[in-house]
C-alpha cells in the first residue's frame, strides 16, 4: 500500500488554504463597488411583509395571509419561503443558499441578490429580474446607511430586509418567522441571537431617528420581545 508523503499532505492542505483565502478575497472584493441601489423609494407609502425562515411560519399561515390581505403588504421572503407564501421580492445573501433554493423562485418575483453572487450564475437563470443589494459585507456595533448603501450585513437576511424595506420607502414592516433561538439553544445560536438583537435594536434606533412613522414589528411568536406585536393586532 502506498502512502502519501508529508511533504505532499503539507502542499495539499497550503493549497486548499489559498483557495480558501481567494474565495474569501473575491468574495470581499464583490462589495467594493457597491452603489446606491435603483430600488430607492420604489414602495413609497407602501406596507412590507417580510417572510422569514421560523417554524412559526407554517404555524400561522393563516394569520399571515389574512395579515397579507387587510394591508395589501408586498411580500419579501428567502431561501424555501415559497412552499408557504408567494412573495413579491426573493431575497439570496449568500450563494449556498442561492445554490440550493433558487427553484423555488416564483416566475413573477423579482429578486433581491448579495453582491457575492456572481452574475454569471444568477443572469441566465433570472435575466433582468435582479436587483442587486446596496450593503457592506461587515460586521459592526452602530447602524448607518450612506447613499443608500447600508453600512453592515445585519446578520441575518430577516433583518438586513428590514433596513431595504426602509429604503424602498416602507410605511409599516412586518416581520414573520424571526422566531430565534431562546436560551435552551446551543452556544453558536445563542451568539446568532445575540447579533440578531443588537441590530433588531440599532435599526430600531436608527428609524426612531430618521422616519419615526416607519416602524417594523415582528408579529409570529419571538425571542425578540422588545419588538413583538400579535399578528391579530397588527395592520389594524
Amino acid at each position: 500500500m502506498r502512502y502519501l508523503s508529508l511533504d505532499w499532505i503539507n502542499l495539499s492542505t497550503t493549497m486548499n488554504l489559498i483557495l480558501n483565502t481567494l474565495a474569501v478575497l473575491q468574495r470581499n472584493l464583490s462589495f467594493v463597488n457597491v452603489r446606491t441601489p435603483e430600488y430607492l423609494n420604489l414602495l413609497s407609502g407602501r406596507d412590507v411583509l417580510i417572510i422569514a425562515t421560523g417554524k412559526s411560519v407554517p404555524k400561522f399561515f393563516d394569520e399571515i395571509v389574512a395579515l397579507k390581505e387587510r394591508t395589501n403588504a408586498v411580500v419579501f421572503g428567502m431561501n424555501d419561503v415559497t412552499r408557504y407564501l408567494t412573495v413579491d421580492y426573493h431575497c439570496f445573501t449568500n450563494q449556498k443558499r442561492f445554490d440550493n433554493y433558487h427553484h423555488y423562485v416564483g416566475v413573477e418575483s423579482t429578486l433581491l441578490l448579495s453582491p457575492s453572487i456572481p452574475k454569471r450564475k444568477a443572469k441566465p437563470l433570472f435575466g433582468d429580474r435582479i436587483k442587486w443589494l446596496s450593503f457592506q459585507n461587515r460586521r459592526r456595533d452602530t447602524f448607518s446607511i450612506k447613499d443608500g448603501v447600508i453600512q453592515s450585513d445585519c446578520r441575518s437576511s430577516a433583518v438586513l430586509l428590514i433596513a431595504v424595506a426602509h429604503l424602498m420607502g416602507a410605511r409599516h414592516i412586518y416581520v414573520c418567522g424571526l422566531d430565534g433561538y431562546g436560551s435552551k439553544a446551543s452556544e453558536h445560536d445563542r451568539l446568532v441571537d445575540q447579533e440578531n438583537y443588537k441590530y433588531l435594536r440599532l435599526i430600531d434606533e436608527y428609524l426612531a431617528g430618521v422616519q419615526p412613522k416607519c416602524s417594523f414589528k415582528i408579529v409570529t411568536p419571538t425571542v425578540f420581545e422588545k419588538f413583538y406585536m400579535s399578528i391579530c393586532k397588527a395592520g389594524r
